[in-house]
């Protein structure tokens, strides 16, 4: 039988393993009772190596080290304790405590004589001893030691109170040693009257007892009025048992040192010294500086344990609605509400604590980082106080300043809480409407918000706002709030800073609508959003309260200006109706529309409308009332009338909102109405696109969502017509994408068509000459530059300016002249003076003054004072007649186009023609994906409707590559060579019989492609035109080779002869500018071709 312990088993003790630490103390431990039956001299041995190692061993570093050595000399000593039968407790735990001084030594009085005290302990082994200690303390306290040292019998009845004396006394001691391990020993005193509080076994006499000796203890130590202190009262307090009993025991206690007014640190006559305690301040010091710990210096980056607890019990205590009574109080008070207004709260930490102390101005960067560890610390707590978080104005301020910014020191730590936060929220989603209230400051008055994600530079509230977790109810009630805040701010005098908050709620109102669309329903009269929607629809199109009080001729509005009330409303109303609009809530716009008929009885709309207009709006409902029978009762047209009934009701709408040009709209469309659908007559397709086309040039961009949707039952009511209808409707489109971008193409396409036309003509050949040099100088450019996409730079606006302005300059100054010629004879006749006194060119003539002034020094002196009557007479008069002469020169000036004036007008015209073909691209985007969704599923299909479909997606190839050729605005390319690349192209036809009629069709679009390429200059954007032209052969060629078969080869040589004709024009015409690599990229994709041909042809 061996008679030592394998030492491999004290090195197994470090393991990481929580199963190879625990085997490993069992086996010492039944190694040394093996021993300890065998030779008592050698278990001796073995067991006091066993206890010097593992004590030295608690100073380790290693991981889970200490938690081994510490759990296996805890058996060790208990061993030990079972044979110390003659020795008492006392005399036992003091020769542990020997040990640990002797094989742990620290610098200080306590070390064992048999250390050397003149080696100092140094760095990382004082440390490590240091802490070694404090686990070996621990270890006493835990099982198996803790009962038989800490009790008199194993029924815990009574404590052996000179035992937990000591052994708070050596935790102290370790307390005052050092500052970094101050707060360890403190809190392993904490944690010792805690696991004794919360024993079971303990009867609740012996807790009482035990409850009021900790009391005595802590004042002897004098740390009553610490933070560990109050961590300690709380548990004495609260842990278990009855509060008013416990407070009671405590409260019996004679205290010898400063203490809490009737040992309840929550009372408010506690309130001065706590808010000091709950600084940090040590409170016996300041009262007797020769007394007390002053090791404060040394910053962790962690919360002190006792706030989490003083938190908890605060929230619990609000929680419960509990008051605490003294004895006294409890006698003399029959008011329990009394007793709660004296109670210290959550809301008094939070302002005095947190606030108050944490956030102040003068606090230090530490302190805000425990400022915001704490705040973490509430949302980790049952905290139910987070919508006043944010009327904490210095941490509002704290937060807003560090998230905003990355460099700031504290933005890390500023950026968790808000990560806390939204954590918290998905959780309590209950809280987030009040929240976002707080946060943004909306209950103080019409000017005052906060815009938080705008300071920040974070999503916290459009998050909140956009979170699926809020029930109905509060939907309800926030989209309600919102909307009752903008109606008040409507009804007041609108001041700068109350429009900037109207804009604001607003905005959020929207948001908050449209990230929950797909609860809105307006067929449910109980929906929550109905509220919200009606109040939006009183702020577009009905007077406010001031408005009411003016007269129709002080009334003012205009639809062009963006920071008007009612406009921005009906911008927001028109938001909120395309995005249900697109969730395929059909419902909406006649929602909104019965609404404002049942509502103009009862207020003022923002528009009188008069008697033509009020036959038109009644006639257009009347056919809306019509086209919803038309569309129940399930007719054939249903999609040209849903697509009707969209326009229609927008465009009322529009005429609501102050839009004097919808009302020729709305005529239009009754019109169409009544030709198509009523007397069932063709050909009239040109009439619904230019509607189309007249809504899309509207500068509000209200209502594009809806036409979108409209145009898009229109494409599918198309895909059962001819290609002849198709073109009729599309060609007004077509022909936009092909005018110029100028002011000549702005009037052909908007009015003016006569002027128009004229002006083009006695411009034509002057422009096509300096165009046809901007070309060849771009052609230079792109020759001696790399093919990067740098060489595709914007056109320069002041060249198109100059070609507008050349024609004008002198018509403008005989214009100007003739004003000022006017102007002069008008002056000259109100002032009396000779006509031939103004010459021809509206300049004085002072030869002929001279000689009128010298006649008319002959008459006679005697008239004098008639003449000075008459002046006096006439005084006002002139005055007057001299003001309107200057005003109607003012205004004549004004309507005369100068050079800056006419560039503005055409840079206008620019971007207004730029603007509608960037939305009919749109359209024909969505012309694709109509046409696309037949091609996918072609099962059932005949071929004709396929070859129907191909080539009205083939239709706007043309179209969509001039409009890169031509045009001057790098992101309208950009937009069509996308079209043609991502959607037009990438069309997939499939399951297709030989037809070689189509086939040869298709070869006919290859020949207008290049033509296209051959015979016209490639723009501004040469690379991406010819990119976008390789593209749409390519679409040609994979079309031609799907309609044709193995026995025709797949129509290769169609492809082949439309590219050899292209390549024998490229290499007999030098000039021409088309890259080899659109050859190449035949080849390539005739490569991948390849063995496809070959596998059918097996077949």
């Amino acid at each position: 039988m061996s008679t030592k312990v394998n030492r491999e088993l004290y090195q197994k003790l470090a393991s990481d393993f929580e199963e190879e630490r625990l085997q490993s103390t069992i086996e010492i431990i039944k190694t040394l009772n093996a021993i300890k039956q065998d030779d008592k001299e050698a278990y001796g041995t073995e067991k006091d190596y066993a206890i010097q190692r593992l004590i030295k061993a608690l100073s380790s570093n290693k991981r889970f080290a200490r938690l081994g050595y510490s759990l296996c000399l805890g058996e060790i000593l208990y061993l030990d304790l079972d044979e110390s039968i003659k020795v008492s407790k006392s005399s036992f735990i003091q020769s542990v405590y020997q040990k640990l001084y002797e094989h742990l030594p620290l610098n200080d009085k306590d070390t064992s004589s048999s250390n050397n005290k003149n080696k100092k302990v140094k760095g990382k082994e004082e440390r490590g001893n240091a802490f070694g200690r404090l686990f070996g303390l621990q270890m006493i306290s835990n099982q198996p030691l803790y009962q038989d040292l800490f009790f008199t019998n194993n029924e815990k009845s009574n404590f052996e109170y000179d035992v937990i004396s000591d052994y708070i006394d050596e935790l102290y001691k370790l307390h005052l040693y050092k500052s970094w391990i101050s707060e360890s020993a403190l809190f392993a005193i904490f944690e010792f009257v805690v696991k004794i509080l919360n024993d079971t076994g303990i009867h609740s006499e012996g807790k009482m007892k035990f409850r009021r000796f900790i009391v005595e203890k802590v004042d002897e130590l004098k740390l009553t009025m610490s933070l560990e202190g109050l961590a300690i009262y709380i548990k004495l307090i609260f842990s278990e048992g009855d509060i008013y009993r416990n407070l009671e025991t405590i409260q019996e206690v004679r205290m010898k040192n400063l203490h809490w007014v009737n040992q309840n640190p929550f009372d408010r006559s506690n309130i001065t010294y706590l808010t000091k305690v709950l600084k940090g301040e040590d409170v016996i010091s300041t009262k007797d500086q020769s007394t007390g710990n002053n090791n404060k210096g040394f910053w962790t980056p962690r919360l002190h344990f006792a706030y989490s607890i003083v938190i908890n019990q605060l929230n619990k205590n609000h929680a419960n609605d509990f008051s605490i009574k003294s004895i006294k109080k409890a006698k003399k008070s029959s008011s329990e509400d009394t007793n709660k207004n004296n109670l210290f709260t959550i809301n008094d930490f939070m302002n005095k604590i947190i606030d108050e102390t944490f956030f102040s101005e003068k606090a230090s960067t530490e302190r805000k980082y425990l400022g915001f560890e704490m705040i973490k610390s509430l949302f980790a707590t049952d905290f139910k106080f987070i919508t006043k978080l944010f009327g904490l104005k210095n941490f509002s301020r704290v937060l807003i300043n560090q998230v905003s910014k990355t460099d700031r020191m504290l933005h890390s730590q500023a950026t968790s809480v808000l990560k806390v936060i939204s954590d918290y929220f998905e959780k309590n989603s209950t809280e987030i409407s009040e929240f976002l209230i707080q946060i943004w400051q909306l209950d103080t008055d019409n000017e005052t918000f906060v815009n938080f994600d705008t300071l920040t530079k974070s999503k916290l509230c459009s998050t909140l706002l956009a979170t699926k977790l809020i029930s109905d109810d509060e939907k309800m009630e926030f989209s309600k709030r919102l909307a009752n805040i903008c109606q008040q701010i409507a009804d007041e005098s609108l001041t700068e800073g109350s429009l900037k908050k109207y804009k604001f709620c607003i905005d959020q109102l929207l948001h908050f609508l449209k990230s929950h669309k797909e609860s809105i329903s307006v067929d449910d009269p109980k929906n929550w959003a109905l509220y919200s929607i009606k109040k939006l629809c009183d702020l577009a199109f009905f007077k406010t309260i001031k408005e009411n009080e003016q007269s129709d001729e002080e009334f003012e509005y205009d639809e062009e200006d963006l920071n008007n009330l009612h406009v921005i409303a009906n911008d927001r109303l028109h938001s909120v109706i395309n995005e249900l609009l697109v969730g395929n809530d059909s419902h909406i716009m006649n929602y909104v529309l019965q609404y404002i008929i049942q509502t103009e009885n009862s207020k003022k709309l923002l528009f009188k409308l008069d008697e033509q207009l009020s036959t038109i709006k009644l006639e257009a409902v009347s056919v809306l009332v019509d086209i919803k029978n038309t569309i129940d009762e399930g007719v054939s047209e249903v999609n040209l009338l849903k697509s009707l009934k969209t326009l229609v009701e927008l465009v009322i709408l529009r005429v609501y909102g102050g839009s004097a040009d919808c009302l020729q709209i709305l005529d239009d469309l009754l019109i169409f109405y009544q030709k198509k659908i009523i007397e069932k007559e063709e050909g009239i397709w040109t009439g619904l696109s230019e509607i189309y086309l007249a809504l899309l040039s509207d500068s509000q961009s209200f209502s594009k969502k809806s036409i979108f949707a409209s145009f898009k039952n229109i494409m599918e009511v198309f895909q059962n017509e001819n290609l002849e209808s198709y073109d009729e409707f599309l060609k007004t489109f077509v022909d936009v994408l092909a005018a110029r971008e100028n002011k000549s193409g702005f009037d052909k396409l908007f009015g003016d068509d006569f002027e128009a036309v004229a002006e083009e003509d006695e411009k034509d050949e002057s422009n096509k000459e300096v165009v046809s040099e901007e070309d060849d100088e771009k052609e230079e450019e792109e020759e001696n530059s790399s093919e990067s996409d740098n060489s595709d730079d914007d056109i320069d606006l002041d060249d198109i300016s100059d070609i507008e302005f050349e024609g004008a300059s002198d018509s403008d100054g005989d214009k100007v002249t003739k004003i000022e010629l006017e102007t002069s004879n008008a002056l000259a006749k109100a002032l009396n003076l000779p006509a031939n006194v103004i010459d021809e060119n509206g300049n004085v003539n002072h030869d002929a003054l001279l000689e009128e002034n010298d006649d008319s020094s002959i008459q006679s002196e005697n008239s004098d004072e008639e003449e000075e009557m008459l002046d006096d007479e006439q005084m006002f008069q002139l005055d007057s007649t001299l003001s309107n002469i200057f005003k109607h020169r003012k205004e004549a000036l004004s309507s005369v186009n100068t050079g800056n004036k006419r560039k503005e007008e055409v840079q206008n015209a620019r971007e207004t023609v730029v603007a509608i073909k960037t939305k009919v691209i749109d359209l024909i985007e969505i012309a694709v994906k109509v046409n696309e969704s037949l091609l996918e599923n072609t099962e059932g299909v005949s071929d004709d409707a396929v070859i129907n479909s191909i080539n009205k997606i083939v239709y706007f190839t043309i179209p969509l590559i001039s409009c890169i050729r031509t045009t001057t605005s790098k992101q309208l390319a950009d937009k069509a060579a996308k079209l043609i690349k991502s959607k037009l192209t990438k069309v997939k036809v499939n399951g297709v019989n030989d037809n070689s009629v189509f086939a040869k069709h298709l070869s006919t679009k290859f020949s207008e492609l290049n033509q296209e390429l051959l015979n016209e200059k490639p723009g501004l954007y040469s690379k991406l035109f010819y990119t976008s032209a390789s593209n749409i052969s390519l679409f040609y060629a994979k079309l031609i080779w799907n309609f044709g078969s193995v026995e025709n080869k797949f129509n290769y040589l169609m492809i082949q002869e439309a590219y050899t004709k292209l390549m024998e024009e490229w290499i007999i015409t030098p000039t021409s500018k088309l890259p080899q690599s659109y050859f190449l990229d035949l080849i390539n994709w005739v490569n991948n071709k390849r063995q496809s041909y070959l596998e059918a042809e097996k077949l």
